[in-house]
């Protein structure tokens, strides 16, 4: 079995960044509510989400098959690289695996019920994203802030979200986020045209409301995760600099895969609260920054967008 469409249909550089969803927003939960729910239902989450994640890539390319065969003829299945079946079977045992994980992690009742909402999501945004552009703008969005939501349904007892005010506002914040970067990939394989200043403002706008967020949380600390969102967004306008150009889809797809991988920075922030809990999880980051590193250095020809 050929290893590298599996790795392309899967967008490999860009699954470091699933896993940091739900950590960052149970960072913020378990730094402002008092509780001990243990290790457990946090990395089931992570896991849940990063093979959820799977799961919907898999799908976008089962149902956007015949646009890929027009416009993306490299993808695994327009290339005859893999079969419809074999990726429709990936993603079936990726939803397992996800459900396996939540089950194992032995998250709380109201967890399932974000993860039943967040695989909603993926699959309306497949489905719907080419004939409505807009929801699918925001439904990508949602979907990966939904995702943080994981992490506060798997450590945060119901009763008390509603209290939590930073943690929705991170939640939209990575919405927005999210929503930002789609807008950028919009009709990147026939990109030629130069952007504007709305490139950098995308990113001002995504990283607002996380550092809103950060009002929200103690005085000693709130100043680590507002460092990290300066750093993404200069990192994201790094990124996005070469779009003012006139730029090749080549280009473009480095500049959204740049900016994929960015939020990395944008997590670590919020990542790194969580640590205050429970100190094993500084190797997190590390290991997210470094599997990117490797996998861009290893697999070159593999793109994230």
């Amino acid at each position: 079995m050929k290893l590298l469409p599996w790795l392309t249909l899967f967008r490999l550089p860009n699954l470091p960044t699933a896993v940091g969803d739900a950590l960052a927003g149970a960072g913020v939960v378990l730094l402002l509510h008092e509780g001990h729910p243990g290790i457990g239902p946090l990395l089931g989450a992570a896991f849940a989400e990063l093979f959820l994640y799977m799961a919907g890539l898999a799908d976008n390319d089962l149902v956007g098959q015949k646009e890929d065969a027009r416009t993306a003829p490299h993808r695994p299945i327009p290339a005859g690289e893999l079969t419809a079946q074999q990726v429709s079977a990936a993603r079936e045992w990726c939803f397992i695996v996800a459900i396996v994980a939540g089950y194992l992690g032995g998250v709380p009742d109201a967890w399932w019920g974000v993860f039943a909402c967040t695989t909603v999501l993926l699959l309306l945004y497949n489905r719907l994203k080419d004939r409505f552009p807009r929801f699918g703008l925001v439904s990508m969005g949602l979907c990966r802030g939904s995702a943080v939501l994981l992490g506060v349904a798997a450590v945060a007892p119901f009763s008390a979200w509603a209290t939590l005010w930073p943690v929705w506002v991170l939640a939209a914040g990575w919405t927005v986020y999210i929503s930002m970067v789609t807008w950028l990939a919009a009709q990147e394989h026939r990109a030629e045209k130069p952007l504007g200043f709305s490139r950098y403002g995308a990113g001002i706008a995504a990283v607002a409301l996380p550092g809103i967020a950060c009002l929200g949380l103690p005085e000693p600390v709130r100043w680590l995760p507002a460092i990290f969102i300066a750093y993404t967004l200069i990192r994201w306008c790094r990124c996005v600099a070469p779009l003012g150009r006139p730029h090749t889809p080549e280009i473009r797809r480095a500049a959204v895969g740049g900016v994929i991988s960015v939020l990395l920075f944008l997590q670590d922030g919020f990542l790194l609260l969580l640590t205050l809990r429970y100190p094993v999880f500084w190797a997190a980051p590390f290991l997210c920054h470094g599997l990117v590193w490797l996998i861009r250095r290893t697999w070159p020809s593999v793109s994230g967008s």
